[in-house]
């Protein structure tokens, strides 16, 4: 939420699976949006409610005790990303998790 940089400093930035353990991740957001210069590009992944992450607990890997962890709706990452033009938001990896391509207005 308090990223080390200097405003505008970024051209791109890549952030996967970060975003979903944010138990408010608004700041998160805001914050990457203030890194990136003017039409800068912000690309991530997050998951999405699917019987694959459902199956998870099934795995040996498993984590115990996970912090915060959200599935996302596309609803839900349209209003969340409302600050940057929206270059792709789609569903990959077997519909587990949405990618975004986003450009900072």
């Amino acid at each position: 939420e308090n990223l080390p940089f200097k405003d505008k400093t970024f051209s791109t930035i890549i952030c996967t699976e970060v975003i979903e353990h944010q138990p408010d991740p608004g700041p998160t957001v805001k914050e990457l949006k203030r890194v990136l210069v003017k039409n800068g590009i912000l690309i991530g992944t997050v998951p999405t409610t699917s019987l694959i992450w459902f199956l998870r607990f099934l795995s040996s890997t498993c984590p115990q005790g996970e912090p915060f962890h959200k599935n996302y709706q596309k609803a839900e990452l349209a209003k969340l990303f409302k600050d940057f033009k929206v270059l792709k938001l789609k569903k990959i990896i077997l519909g587990m998790s949405y990618l975004f391509i986003l450009e900072r207005l």
